[in-house]
């Protein structure tokens, strides 16, 4: 499996891609938790801020911060291997679909069910034939 060029290929895309999404996502929880919310960029080009917009969002933030957080994140545990856990689940995906390709494949059907139903269209039409056939037999 891991001398097969395009599963191997395959596998890193999806790992880097992964990758740089945790990145962004870890990047920009930092940037919250460092500014803490409080800081806001009410101000225009020449550096005044409203009194009221500052006072309007400071009501918000103590608003906000008197809210509990909720008890379900609590016992959530987090995972330090969530990278090999990624490589696992991309490998046996990839697996999955390999096995599927290489299985043995499904027959169809070679008589139709007839389900009673009255077909009131094309009558040249190869469906209407076979299932006039089948209703015969």
């Amino acid at each position: 499996r891991a001398k097969d060029k395009k599963s191997f290929k395959r596998i890193n895309a999806m790992i880097t891609r992964t990758k740089g999404y945790s990145k962004s996502v870890i990047d920009d929880a930092k940037d919250l938790v460092t500014s803490r919310g409080e800081a806001q960029c009410d101000e225009d080009d020449y550096g005044y801020e409203s009194a009221m917009s500052q006072k309007i969002f400071d009501q918000l933030t103590t608003q906000y911060s008197e809210i509990p957080e909720d008890e379900r994140l609590k016992f959530r545990k987090v995972k330090v291997d969530s990278l090999q856990a990624i490589k696992d689940r991309v490998k046996n995906s990839l697996k999955k679909q390999e096995e599927e390709e290489n299985g043995p494949r499904k027959r169809k059907r070679k008589n139709v069910v007839s389900d009673e139903f009255i077909n009131d269209g094309d009558p040249y039409d190869k469906d209407t034939e076979r299932s006039k056939d089948a209703d015969r037999s």
